[in-house]
């Protein structure tokens, strides 16, 4: 994956997703998206990093994998849904893909309905902004198709539906609704153990969030293990309740 224009640059531009992104209530997620792409933070910036990772350093590249852990709203579901653009639009992915074959973003949840919440806030935001309008060659309920050979699919959560594909970057939203009782059809570490091999391949991210409300599951396992500065550092886990805390103690952010 080569960026075509850093995340800074693109959250900056009002061409691009600035218009989005901006405002002071969206600094804390600003800086998540800069740093989950391996770019330099400005001192405020890393404050509210640390504040929301645990991490006293910021990633160096582009991380594997990215989890936000909370509840509902907080303005995740619409920076994901921007980070998902960025990864589509803004960056090239020609070099991991096969003359003619088309590359793709998949946001999964545990149904198609779920799933269609982020992927609406994609088709709003693609709408909105002009630049970004005019590579969008068609559109249905479950997926755009955009000029640079990729689409971006909505799917419900399920290991078997996700084999076969050659994806650039994957969400897995509401993670912690999907089944997580290893005696089920669709257990979500079967999901992800189809996924991350293909991901391997592309060099894309896996973007998970959700909101943990049991114990188990493999955003619970991934919050204890890579949460804080003892984390894998190409794993990064952010905290809704930090998330919530910097929002407000950035009301004056630039």
């Amino acid at each position: 994956m080569k960026p075509l224009v850093s995340m800074r640059g693109a959250l900056s531009d009002p061409d691009l997703l600035g218009v989005i992104m901006g405002g002071s209530s969206r600094f804390a997620w600003r800086a998540v998206l800069i740093a989950a792409l391996g770019e330099a933070l400005t001192p405020d910036e890393a404050e509210v990093f640390f504040r929301l990772t645990g991490r006293h350093e910021a990633p160096p590249e582009m991380i594997d994998e990215l989890w936000a852990v909370g509840g509902r709203r907080g303005g995740k579901s619409s920076a994901i849904a921007a980070l998902v653009i960025y990864l589509s639009v803004l960056c090239d992915h020609s070099a991991n893909l096969a003359v003619g074959e088309r590359g793709v973003v998949l946001v999964l949840a545990s149904n198609a309905k779920q799933a269609g919440v982020v992927f609406s806030y994609v088709a709003g935001i693609l709408e909105s902004v002009p630049a970004l309008a005019a590579l969008v060659t068609n559109k249905t309920n479950e997926v755009i198709s955009l000029k640079n050979g990729i689409d971006i699919e909505i799917r419900a959560a399920s290991f078997r539906g996700v084999r076969g594909i050659t994806a650039v970057a994957v969400v897995a939203d509401e993670i912690g609704y999907w089944f997580s009782d290893e005696t089920s059809r669709n257990p979500d570490s079967d999901i992800l153990a189809a996924l991350r091999p293909a991901l391997a391949t592309t060099q894309g991210p896996l973007i998970a969030i959700g909101s943990p409300y049991a114990r188990r599951g493999e955003l619970w396992k991934t919050f204890k293990k890579d949460y804080g500065a003892n984390g894998d550092p190409k794993i990064l886990v952010v905290s809704r309740s930090q998330l919530d805390a910097s929002a407000e103690s950035c009301r004056s952010c630039a």
